[in-house]
């Protein structure tokens, strides 16, 4: 079960992470507000 939630939050966590810097690439002047709410 641990595995399986594991996998399951490095997916999200990577699909955010994605997400996040899609909005970088459109708007450049957030970058830093996002990469702070990445930490």
């Amino acid at each position: 079960v641990e595995t399986v939630t594991k996998e399951l939050f490095h997916f999200f966590a990577t699909r955010k992470f994605l997400y996040f810097n899609y909005i970088a690439v459109l708007m450049p002047e957030r970058y830093n507000i996002i990469q702070v709410y990445q930490l």
